[in-house]
């Protein structure tokens, strides 16, 4: 099975980082997108209104923010094929003005091939701990 390049890196902590506790491993990944490639997938859709989809959006809020919209919501844990096994993810999205996007993932990790432990009873990040991450201009180009 042919497996997805990975995105090219654009921001100076863009990256998946491993979150070890004593109840298992969780991940906090960070992700720039340029205006160029989130017109091409079409990702600046607000993702509190995207409908019915799977997995469902929960939770979700828009903020405006100095330099753009800042949204965050949930995403409950999801079974794939037997054993694999999703944990829940809260995400954080700032679309910028300057039609960027940076995407910061906390999730409670998961089950299957390449599992570093089992999946965090709570999420690495606090809800307010991602909302704070996703607005330091660090993670910006």
């Amino acid at each position: 099975m042919p497996k997805a390049p990975l995105p090219k890196d654009v921001g100076p902590y863009d990256g998946d980082y491993a979150i070890a506790r004593k109840d298992g491993v969780g991940y906090v990944t960070v992700r720039v997108m340029p205006a160029k490639a989130v017109q091409a997938k079409e990702a600046d859709r607000d993702p509190c209104h995207v409908g019915n989809v799977t997995p469902p959006v929960l939770k979700c809020t828009n903020e405006k923010v100095p330099g753009g919209v800042l949204s965050i919501w949930l995403t409950p844990a999801q079974k794939l094929t037997q054993p694999s096994y999703y944990g829940a993810e809260l995400q954080a999205r700032l679309l910028r003005k300057d039609g960027s996007l940076l995407s910061v993932r906390d999730w409670t990790g998961f089950l299957g091939q390449g599992s570093q432990g089992p999946v965090l009873k709570t999420f690495p990040l606090t809800r307010a701990q991602l909302r704070e991450l996703a607005l330091k201009p660090q993670l910006l180009p």
